[in-house]
């Protein structure tokens, strides 16, 4: 699925008010067909963070995170993949959200001498959203280990 000028300021997967987009969302299990690696990925992705409520979908892209959803459920039931991980991602080490957010908690917890003014200037950021972006590396890593925690167990996320 090519991506069209439409999409490239948006996060979504498709794009409401895009007559090509509205008509996938019309057709989820086609337009999932149509979508290369790195597209289904940033769709697993946001259905995931759906299902967390960790964000909104717009109208169009509604139906195809809801499908994505439900295989992800199918696949958890069915022991084969963890539901809340992207396939293939055989294990936490390869899972690039994991480690990145294991890094930053790390950097945070041994790096005292962080300079956070000179890291938000080169980013073109805030100090304070430096801070957020800390945090919600904190909060993805402490999932992370729940998740895994929850696996070890035997109980289906």
């Amino acid at each position: 699925m090519a991506a069209h000028s439409v999409h490239d300021d948006v996060d979504a997967v498709l794009c409401a008010g895009c007559e090509e987009c509205e008509w996938r969302e019309r057709h989820p299990a086609i337009a999932l067909a149509q979508m290369d690696p790195e597209q289904i990925d940033v769709a697993w992705r946001r259905a995931i963070a759906w299902h967390r409520g960790e964000l909104t979908p717009n109208d169009a892209e509604r139906s195809l995170l809801e499908l994505i959803n439900t295989f992800a459920l199918l696949l958890s039931r069915r022991e084969v993949l963890a539901h809340g991980t992207l396939p293939g991602a055989r294990t936490r080490w390869e899972d690039d959200e994991v480690q990145f957010a294991r890094m930053l908690c790390e950097i945070a917890a041994t790096q005292g001498a962080l300079d956070i003014d000179a890291l938000a200037a080169s980013m073109d950021l805030e100090p304070s959203e430096i801070d957020e972006v800390f945090d919600r590396a904190s909060e993805r890593w402490e999932r992370a280990k729940r998740d895994t925690l929850r696996r070890a167990s035997g109980e289906v996320a």
